[in-house]
């Protein structure tokens, strides 16, 4: 199903079209991965391929809306891919357009050139008035706070009030000077656990670290990660890879990919033969990004999920790719790792030509208020 609608502006005329199913979007992919890689912030989550992935793991087909803005002349100057969601926030039932993006998306933003905050303002104010049923709440998470949908935000949007709900940090490794300057460069510390990490690993057989690209080793990637995944923490606790019919859609998805742009590989650990841990990467363009590691909890000893993703950074030096990306989630290993940090946020935007987006907005703003007085009290009383 399309929708569309035209809106003037200074510059003439404005055409929003609402696509209701990703079979909609099949076409788009030349025009919009061409739109990603113009972004100021470029990366696959926000190619073509990612997002067929992520729809068909976890979007029922009744719950796609995606905004695409065009110049009155056919140009595609934006889109809000997002995804319809029902949340109970403040006791009131709120009809939400949310960003299609999740645990397993490291990145979001709206897709649009560099510096066009124009078409950005304009495709957000559309999805507040145009997508039915009409949205209280716009939720845009893991926007890095260097982007452009940040700043937009920021800025403020016609009607819409903005909040930062949740702060978050990412970490990226630079090995771009190679990998024995990135060892060399890191702590003390940090050089005798990786050898002590490693030395454990030898105690219990012979270590090697396989690795298979998901375009020519798909099936047996699969399997392999299966097997692994059932094992994990994360697979216990259905945050992995094949945890829930949801992960499994869309995981499979990513591993038999037909999406050339996704260079899809898994990183393993291997003690005698015998598959220990995982690490499930993606690159594009000079970036390996790091979306899931697991292992077997047998092998705990010798941290085998910190040993694959060393050799990984170890092996990305050797292979020139510079940056590898981490992902957010500040824990210590991560902290040890990177080189630099970066700031993110999940942003939300309540409709104020709704009177529940308009009244959650009011209820927000007043808790701010009362826990920044009981604050100051309590800093008053420490003193």
């Amino acid at each position: 199903m399309r929708t569309v609608a035209s809106d003037a502006t200074t510059d003439g005329r404005w055409q929003v079209e609402v696509l209701a199913s990703w079979a909609d979007a099949e076409s788009l992919q030349h025009e919009w991965d061409a739109l990603a890689r113009a972004a100021a912030e470029p990366h696959p989550f926000l190619l073509h391929g990612w997002f067929s992935c992520w729809y068909a793991g976890f979007a029922a087909e009744n719950a796609i809306r995606i905004l695409l803005l065009r110049q009155g002349d056919g140009r595609l100057r934006a889109i809000f891919p997002g995804i319809l969601e029902k949340r109970k926030l403040g006791g009131l039932s709120m009809d939400c357009l949310a960003y299609a993006a999740n645990g397993h998306s490291l990145y979001g933003g709206i897709i649009a050139r560099a510096g066009d905050h124009e078409a950005i303002g304009k495709v957000l104010q559309a999805a507040a008035e145009q997508v039915r049923p009409t949205p209280h709440l716009l939720i845009l998470p893991g926007l890095t706070e260097g982007s452009d949908t940040a700043a937009v935000i920021r800025n403020g949007v016609r009607g819409l009030g903005q909040r930062r709900e949740h702060v978050d940090e990412g970490f990226v490794v630079d090995v771009s000077s190679g990998w024995d300057a990135y060892f060399s460069g890191c702590s003390a510390n940090t050089r005798q656990r990786i050898k002590r990490m490693r030395k454990q690993a030898a105690r219990r057989g012979t270590v090697d670290f396989p690795e298979l690209a998901a375009t020519e080793q798909g099936a047996e990637l699969t399997e392999r990660l299966r097997r692994l995944d059932r094992l994990s923490w994360q697979g216990q606790h259905g945050t992995g890879l094949f945890s829930t019919a949801e992960n499994e859609r869309c995981y499979r998805e990513l591993l038999h990919s037909r999406h050339a742009d996704l260079d899809v590989r898994g990183f393993l650990l291997t003690i005698d033969g015998r598959d220990a841990a995982y690490t499930l990467t993606l690159s594009w363009q000079g970036v390996r990004y790091l979306l899931k590691t697991g292992y077997d909890p047998e092998c705990a000893d010798c941290s085998p999920g910190s040993l694959t993703i060393w050799q990984i950074i170890h092996r990305s030096g050797q292979d020139g790719i510079p940056l590898l990306d981490l992902g957010p989630g500040g824990n210590e290993e991560k902290r040890r790792w990177a080189t630099r940090s970066l700031s993110m946020a999940n942003w939300w935007s309540l409709n104020r030509k709704t009177w529940r987006g308009w009244l959650l907005e009011a209820m927000l703003k007043l808790h701010d208020r009362l826990r920044a007085r009981k604050q100051s009290k309590n800093e008053q009383g420490a003193g």
